[in-house]
């Protein structure tokens, strides 16, 4: 009898125990280094918390008034004392988005900073508390009680009593770069966890995300080939691709913007995983189409959410790549075997042939319609000598990689040994070394100009003005160093073309005039002739309120004034442009143009209808051209 009423009380004990575990408070486990430790700024925005969204302290910290081991609404730092915005932050902000209203959502962070991937190795662990012996890192090490992970198990054990483990993300691989056995090193500590935590694999999705990509000269980018071949050894992690998220100036950490959108890819990757349709999310947007991995593999990926059907389709011969549907629209298909050469292809979408819109190639050949006359100066014709238009490639030592520009040439130039003036046109924000060739219709303009005798012989150069930084404002001066340091340099040695400050010329519109007025001003004595289209310095009142970026106005002024003297000595035409009041450059323009008035800097100035468009800046580049090298 009293063990039938022992058997009783130990089951409701069980029941009340299970009970008090809620299913609808799913529970994330995140670690890694510094970028998921939280190595970002902390904004205001960041500091909105929800009473959906929790996190389990993991460490006292009398300076925030947290305590240890219990759960509080998540705001950051998630993780330590003194750290800062962590993609876990908004991992769970964006889960809480879109989970039904009855979900909470709960996040333990154990991340060290500079820590190798084998620090959270269980067994192994020992051997990697010493890798950086300074303080800064033994006082993490030591706050963990000298070991993360089992610091980290802890605070899982004690969450699970409350709710349910749903996954695990992972940002690490600055300290193993290179590192080609890091798959496997993840691949323990992840089954060391689901171990000593009694979780199922196929409930419990490992997502890692890419360190600071190449394009944005991320400094460990070349770990992203091995972190996307973490799938291939683990059957249930996943990755997400860093493409966009822009990084701190050190290149390795990501800026806050970086930290949220990186972790909001964490979140929709998760949610597609556990079936969850995210209604406004675009996966279009960041998608990388084509990847090249590590042994002999390649990743093709389409947005198509509609289709029924997607295959590969290339005038070469391969291996049939089979496609499968994720939950979000995307389809992706592997290549394996995949041999050494050049390859064209197109997508073939219930039986109609798609081109790769998200290639890096296409943007070469932009779809443009041109509705033109013989009476239209952009207009084709076919009765003169036509001029030639090169893609030239160069290696920028302030970027530290390959480029592309492209030339112009007048007709005859490549028979003739007369060296000529050179026009340096940039294009704006979003374009590339393309965009005055295609939409711009720089070769016909330029053709026709020099047909009739209204422009001097010279070369065009269009440099790509495009450099990803993490603060737009940043890719400016980086620009004008490479153009002063490489691109002239090597125009300069690769062309028959003069070199005194009256055989050059500059031009850009929008972002392209901001990197044409950072030139000249900064090099004043390189120029004679300068053209700023639809542009000016960020200075308006209602740009700072819509942008919230505005330039200093005082350290414009002051260097205006410095080379005032000798520019208006030098310079022989400094012209500004603008599409009229309906120009989103307008009122920054204006302020531009008050400055050097003070400055008593002498320009001109004219003024059409048209706004920020193509339109407008054609017409600039005909209006402008046969002023050039007089």
């Amino acid at each position: 009898m009293k063990t039938n009423r022992l058997v009783v009380l130990t089951l409701l004990f069980l029941s009340m125990n299970l009970f008090s575990q809620d299913p609808n408070f799913h529970i994330y486990l995140a670690f890694g280094q510094s970028n998921m430790e939280g190595s970002a700024e902390i904004e205001a925005q960041d500091k909105i918390g929800d009473e959906r969204f929790k996190v389990l302290q993991s460490l006292d910290c009398s300076n925030l008034g947290f305590t240890k081991n219990e759960w509080r609404v998540a705001t950051p730092p998630l993780t330590q004392c003194y750290t800062g915005l962590s993609p876990a932050d908004y991992f769970g902000k964006t889960m809480i988005k879109y989970l039904p209203k009855k979900v909470k959502v709960g996040i333990i962070n154990v991340a060290v900073g500079g820590s190798d991937i084998r620090l959270f190795d269980k067994e192994n662990y020992k051997k990697y508390t010493k890798t950086y012996p300074e303080d800064w890192f033994q006082k993490k090490i030591e706050d963990y009680g000298g070991n993360p992970y089992e610091h980290f198990i802890k605070l899982a054990k004690k969450a699970q009593k409350d709710g349910v483990i749903k996954g695990i993300i992972l940002h690490q691989g600055e300290s193993n770069q290179d590192d080609k056995n890091w798959p496997e090193y993840v691949k323990k500590v992840y089954y060391n966890m689901l171990a000593d935590l009694s979780l199922d694999a196929n409930k419990v999705p490992l997502i890692a995300s890419e360190l600071v990509d190449k394009e944005q000269n991320g400094v460990c980018a070349s770990m992203n080939p091995i972190i996307n071949t973490l799938p291939n050894v683990i059957s249930t992690a996943h990755v997400v691709s860093s493409k966009g998220c822009k990084p701190r100036k050190d290149h390795t950490h990501f800026n806050s913007a970086g930290v949220r959108e990186l972790g909001k890819r964490y979140a929709l990757k998760m949610l597609s995983i556990k079936g969850y349709k995210v209604k406004d999310y675009n996966p279009n947007k960041d998608l990388k189409s084509v990847e090249i991995l590590p042994n002999n593999k390649v990743v093709f990926r389409i947005y198509a959410p509609n289709a029924t059907t997607v295959k590969l389709y290339s005038d070469d011969k391969w291996d049939y790549v089979a496609f499968k549907k994720d939950n979000n629209g995307v389809w992706e298909g592997f290549w394996n075997d995949a041999k050494p050469g050049v390859y064209s292809y197109k997508f073939i979408v219930d039986g109609v042939e798609v081109q790769d819109s998200k290639a890096v190639s296409i943007t070469d050949n932009i779809p443009v319609i041109k509705i033109a006359s013989d009476k239209d100066f952009f207009y084709k014709r076919n009765t003169i000598s036509h001029g030639a238009i090169t893609i030239q490639n160069y290696y920028s030592k302030t970027l530290q990689k390959n480029r592309r520009l492209r030339v112009w040439s007048p007709p005859g130039y490549e028979k003739s040994k007369k060296k000529l003036p050179v026009l340096y046109l940039i294009h704006g924000g979003g374009g590339s070394e393309t965009s005055w060739s295609n939409i711009g219709a720089v070769g016909d303009i330029l053709d026709n100009l020099f047909s009739e005798g209204k422009i001097k012989p010279m070369l065009v150069v269009m440099p790509n003005g495009t450099i990803e930084t993490a603060e737009i404002l940043d890719r400016v001066p980086l620009f004008a160093k490479d153009l002063m340091n490489d691109i002239i340099p090597f125009i300069e040695k690769t062309y028959k073309v003069k070199t005194k400050q009256n055989d050059r010329a500059i031009m850009g519109l929008s972002m392209g005039g901001l990197e044409t007025l950072e030139a000249v001003t900064f090099h004043p004595n390189k120029f004679g002739y300068v053209g700023v289209l639809s542009s000016g310095w960020w200075l308006s009142d209602s740009w700072k309120e819509k942008r919230g970026i505005v330039d200093n106005s005082e350290n414009r002024l002051k260097q205006l004034n410095l080379i005032a003297p000798n520019f208006n000595k030098s310079v022989k035409m400094l012209h500004f442009t603008q599409g009229g009041s309906e120009d989103i450059a307008f009122e920054n323009g204006n302020e531009t143009l008050k400055l050097f008035k003070k400055a008593k800097i002498n320009f001109t100035y004219s003024e059409m209808s048209g706004g920020h468009t193509w339109m407008v800046w054609r017409k600039n580049l005909r209006d402008l051209a046969p002023k050039l090298f007089k």
